[in-house]
């Protein structure tokens, strides 16, 4: 009985607040072309979805992020970590660029949103994002 009501609340909670029933994640591997080491992206994010860009990354090599939009900005999570953890870069303080040597072998996440005012009003964006590893 107990499960029925949560799943009856949680129902009536997503009904009645549109940010939590459609925020969307989508999540692209970046890959470089056969003797490249820069690549860009095209996209669109729209409302409060998110793009997420998954980059490997060696320990020690520079990692290059420009992102191209005036109302989307990115995030950078170090490996292991993500949504509701603190970024190791934050492009809504930060800017719209990246450049640093990084000290741990793994998986980046660069997160692609709106800013929170565009977001709210159901914006969307296009935007290019350029990755690149030296």
């Amino acid at each position: 009985m107990y499960l029925k009501w949560m799943v009856f609340v949680l129902g009536i909670i997503l009904q009645f607040n549109p940010c939590i029933a459609k925020s969307l994640v989508h999540t692209e591997n970046v890959a470089f072309d056969t003797g490249s080491n820069k690549t860009t992206v095209y996209g669109m994010v729209k409302g409060s979805n998110t793009v997420n860009y998954r980059i490997f990354v060696k320990k020690g090599q520079m990692l290059h992020v420009n992102l191209d939009s005036s109302v989307v900005y990115f995030n950078i999570f170090s490996p292991h970590k993500g949504i509701g953890d603190t970024p190791m870069f934050m492009g809504s303080i930060d800017g719209g660029d990246y450049v640093a040597r990084l000290s741990k072998n793994g998986t980046y996440t660069i997160q692609v949103s709106l800013i929170s005012s565009e977001a709210k009003k159901g914006t969307k964006a296009l935007y290019s994002l350029t990755l690149g590893l030296d």
